[in-house]
């Protein structure tokens, strides 16, 4: 009886060992998914136009434009023309530039404050400038046109020399130099030219043109002839400007 109580009891052990720790099924995850990994959608890729560089202003260019009509001092209604002023610069320079384009200024204030105030009476201005480039060297010529309401006028003309690479102002005399001009071609080139206000050859009279300026680059050169005499029209005393041609 004491053995069959022992191998119930044994048998009873074994089962509660063989179910120990298991609940029949497994407990439900509590952790949150990972998101699935997509590959990302492709997308065009725009081309950027390439970035161009501004254009650079040119060496020679304009510190004053001014224009307005003409006050005509004794018909209100007849047609003049307008008053024009142009003032040039040099756009580019250090201290040399800075002073020649105040010399220029301050050549043609004057002027630009006469007209601003209305005080020109009876004149009528027309300044205007021409700038060439050879090089490294500019020049600048001012035709300066002044008449007179009913009456004739006058032009003179004026220049005006700069070495971009010295960054300084150059006379008459330095800039031919430069340029490897010397007077005495210019004057040949001059003496065959036709006056173009007498029609009349220079060579035939036997004229002395003093020069007075010149500017120049690869296509041609204008000359400023100043005291032009003539044998046939007496001593002329003015100043013209021919452009020669190529001369460099």
């Amino acid at each position: 009886m004491k053995r069959l109580g022992k191998i119930v009891l044994t048998v009873l052990c074994l089962s509660l060992l063989a179910g120990c720790g298991k609940t029949g099924q497994e407990p439900a995850s509590t952790r949150t998914p990972a998101p699935a990994v997509t590959a990302a959608p492709e997308t065009a890729v725009t081309p950027q136009p390439e970035e161009t560089a501004a254009p650079e202003e040119p060496l020679v260019g304009e510190a004053l434009r001014y224009q307005r009509e003409v006050v005509d001092t004794n018909h209100e209604d007849y047609p003049f023309n307008d008053h024009q002023l142009v003032i040039p610069k040099i756009n580019r320079g250090g201290e040399g530039a800075q002073a020649l384009n105040q010399k220029i200024y301050d050549t043609y204030a004057p002027i630009y404050q006469e007209l601003q105030e209305y005080q020109e009476e009876n004149r009528l201005y027309n300044i205007t400038c021409t700038s060439r480039m050879a090089g490294d060297l500019v020049g600048i010529i001012m035709t300066e046109s002044v008449a007179w309401q009913y009456s004739e006028g006058e032009v003179d003309y004026t220049a005006f020399y700069y070495d971009a690479a010295q960054d300084r102002e150059l006379t008459f005399e330095e800039y031919i130099t430069a340029l490897g001009f010397d007077l005495p071609t210019l004057e040949t080139k001059v003496l065959a030219m036709e006056d173009t206000g007498e029609t009349q050859n220079h060579t035939s009279l036997g004229d002395a043109p003093q020069l007075t300026g010149c500017i120049a680059d690869e296509e041609g050169t204008t000359i400023i002839v100043s005291h032009v005499y003539s044998e046939m029209i007496g001593d002329y005393s003015g100043v013209r400007c021919y452009n020669v041609g190529p001369v460099l």
